[in-house]
């Protein structure tokens, strides 16, 4: 009934793009996708955190189509890097406990998306 993709086809795509571009031209940041195995999909979640404010796993995986555990390995890489942190320990939603983007992981994000060759 419609034409339109799902959005984790679209997305992956796209942040298969803007992932392999960073690897090739950015050394400060291919040196942190290599150093904690950042994953395409781990952009896409770092990136929909950052506009929609703090979320928990159970939410990010519903809202972009993945399962909750590799939703949650997601998750681990991004805080491993830094670029996302807990909201803070006693915050729970459905006994989840909600993410936000650090400052790291927003200038990830604002570089990804104001990048231009």
């Amino acid at each position: 009934m419609t034409d339109k993709q799902p959005l984790s086809d679209s997305a992956a795509s796209i942040c298969k793009v803007a992932y392999d571009e960073f690897s090739r031209l950015d050394d400060s940041l291919a040196g942190l996708i290599r150093k904690n195995k950042i994953e395409a999909r781990d952009f896409i979640i770092l990136s929909f955190v950052s506009d929609q404010g703090a979320l928990d796993t159970t939410q990010i995986s519903h809202i972009l189509g993945l399962s909750e555990d590799k939703t949650g390995k997601c998750i681990q890489r991004l805080i491993d890097a830094g670029l996302v942190k807990y909201r803070d320990a006693a915050s729970k939603t459905n006994g989840h406990r909600p993410i936000r983007v650090t400052a790291a992981g927003q200038v990830v994000v604002d570089r990804v998306q104001n990048f231009e060759e």
